[in-house]
């Protein structure tokens, strides 16, 4: 369950737009869904606002690359993983889940803690998990409704 339903690779950046014609460019993704999420999220020091702009761009039809380019707020989860110059940094891989409190329980089971949570009005849900110290990156887990699944450009 754990890397069940894997649907992206994510990347931080401290330029998106350079970003993005880089994987335009070199990997051949053609078109990117932009948005600036201004965002209240959870973390184990408390409820804080992150800041950012990210993109995500569809290969093919069942696999995804986001860039999140950090602005403020709680964004340190993102801006600890800026490399000095504008290069892009591999984040995370994140996961679909269909069922957001049997995935709570079964995280809380193995004692994974939950590093920030988000649960967004329009749709979508997404916690990041601290992998760090065993993956070197993070793990993050995704609900979404089919109308959200859909406005980001996912398929069924």
């Amino acid at each position: 369950m754990y890397f069940s339903n894997c649907f992206q690779s994510a990347y931080v950046t401290r330029d998106l737009d350079k970003t993005l014609a880089l994987f335009h460019s070199q990997y051949g993704i053609e078109k990117f869904i932009h948005f600036d999420p201004d965002m209240e999220v959870m973390t184990p020091n408390g409820t804080g606002n992150l800041s950012c702009r990210a993109a995500l761009g569809w290969v093919d039809s069942h696999y995804m690359v986001e860039v999140i380019q950090p602005l403020g707020g709680s964004a340190d989860i993102y801006s600890a993983f800026l490399p000095a110059d504008d290069s892009p940094r591999f984040h995370h891989l994140a996961m679909r889940t269909d069922d957001w409190d049997m995935l709570h329980k079964n995280l809380s089971a193995r004692g994974w803690n939950i590093a920030v949570e988000a649960h967004m009005a329009e749709g979508l849900k997404f916690m990041y998990i601290d992998a760090r110290k065993q993956l070197g990156h993070y793990l993050e887990y995704v609900w979404a409704t089919p109308q959200m699944w859909q406005a980001i450009g996912g398929g069924s």
